[in-house]
């Protein structure tokens, strides 16, 4: 099953381009570091679990961690 699925499903699909970068993080106000690193992991993971589809949905999502972890 799983080779028929990897065979008949786009790559694109399995494995789409990050929704958001470490740049979009810096144009943020954060710096590279421990955090980071969390919040793009975090970000794909809901990408990849289909919590976020969208740039403008994710650029929002970051805002919002950003925000929740200065507090």
């Amino acid at each position: 099953y799983v080779a028929e699925y990897l065979q008949r499903t786009p790559v694109d699909e399995i494995d789409p381009p990050p929704l958001v970068t470490g740049a979009d993080l810096i144009q943020l106000g954060m710096r590279p570091g421990p955090k980071f690193k969390e919040l793009l992991e975090r970000a794909r993971d809901a990408q990849l679990e289909g919590a976020l589809q969208d740039r403008e949905t994710a650029l929002r999502q970051l805002e919002e961690w950003i925000a929740g972890q200065s507090g």
